[in-house]
């Protein structure tokens, strides 16, 4: 059970280098919903936000919004 919807957590929309950046897409997060209850079956986030710093340092898109 996640705390921030029935199915997701806070740790899993935040940057994996640890600085504690965290974005959260209310949008998203309800299509993510949608979709795992519809499917039935876990979804994994592998990346849902990044800092601006972490984003440069695995050379992801520049200037990305946040």
């Amino acid at each position: 059970m996640g705390d921030i919807s029935p199915h997701f957590s806070r740790h899993e929309f935040s940057c994996k280098c640890g600085c504690g950046f965290t974005a959260l897409d209310v949008e998203l997060l309800d299509v993510l919903e949608d979709a795992r209850t519809h499917f039935g079956a876990d979804i994994t986030l592998d990346c849902a936000c990044r800092s601006a710093k972490h984003n440069a340092e695995v050379g992801g898109v520049p200037d990305m919004p946040v």
